[in-house]
């Protein structure tokens, strides 16, 4: 077990390396950087999923891959809003996945997502007013200018 904690420590500490070259072109960040690998790989964030050492261990091949790739396109969105080069159709991929939607999703799909979960977990529906209100606050986030860059 010590040599697979030990290989995934390395793997997750590449991943951060890997992070910093492609953001800032070192294996340094600017004091005070918004660091994605940081709301990814612990404890968990407002904008990451926290996946724990222990979270890692217990996934297969697939499901690791699926987080990998997950985390390099929270990278590149970070990279390319930092430097002005989103696209119109470009949401936060953290604020997609929390609403169960592929990083790639457009304003359609947005919407259509948003009002099948709101019948989900509406109050007057059964639901529970927690997670309608934060899908409500992670709608408002990818509508507006911000986050999404098309309006």
């Amino acid at each position: 077990m010590d040599s697979r904690l030990n290989d995934m420590k390395r793997k997750i500490r590449d991943l951060k390396k890997s992070e910093l070259r492609i953001r800032f072109g070192s294996e340094e960040a600017p004091k005070g950087a918004y660091i994605v690998w940081n709301g990814f790989f612990g404890t968990g964030s407002e904008k990451g999923p926290g996946y724990t050492l222990e979270r890692l261990l217990c996934m297969d091949r697939e499901e690791f891959r699926q987080a990998v790739s997950l985390f390099f396109c929270a990278v590149y969105f970070e990279y390319y809003r930092e430097n002005g080069l989103l696209n119109r159709q470009a949401f936060d991929p953290a604020l997609l996945r929390r609403m169960d939607l592929p990083a790639d999703a457009d304003a359609e799909q947005v919407k259509k997502q948003f009002r099948s979960l709101a019948k989900k977990y509406h109050p007057d529906t059964g639901g529970e007013a927690g997670k309608f209100i934060e899908l409500i606050d992670n709608y408002r986030k990818l509508i507006e200018k911000g986050e999404h860059t098309g309006e």
